[in-house]
């Protein structure tokens, strides 16, 4: 592995393994209810949700089975949690049998998103989530 597939999976291992940890602390937050901590510097900055504010909320509804209320607090988390499901777990298997499809797939996936067709409307439901987000009161 070179060209910087290996950087590339390690960075995602150590988020994945991250967003792990950050997932149990907010449930173990919730289980002895106490408040979730807001850690959103662009909010704390600018008073305002960034596009993804809501994502740990909208991930804690799915694990505790509640589908619609996860897609109505930021339909980003469902995005999210499938990335944590499936990101780590694909970066270790590539490392471990000396593969490189998610390197693969991450590159289609950027040329894929460049394309002015299907990138712009991609950006656009991205800013309508993030109104959606501000109109909500997140």
């Amino acid at each position: 592995m070179g060209d910087g597939s290996r950087r590339l999976y390690w960075v995602l291992l150590i988020f994945g393994l991250l967003g792990y940890l950050w997932l149990a602390w907010s449930i173990l937050r919730i289980e002895s209810e106490q408040e979730l901590a807001t850690v959103c510097l662009f909010k704390s900055v600018y008073g305002f949700p960034c596009p993804a504010c809501g994502t740990t909320r909208s991930i804690l509804h799915l694990y505790a089975g509640d589908f619609l209320g996860s897609l109505v607090i930021n339909p980003l988390g469902l995005l999210a949690m499938a990335a944590l499901l499936i990101v780590p777990f694909w970066a270790l298997w590539d490392l471990i049998m000396g593969k490189r499809g998610l390197f693969r797939f991450y590159r289609e996936a950027e040329d894929w998103i460049r394309k002015p067709l299907l990138g712009i409307p991609f950006i656009l439901l991205v800013l309508a989530n993030w109104i959606w987000g501000i109109a909500k009161g997140l």
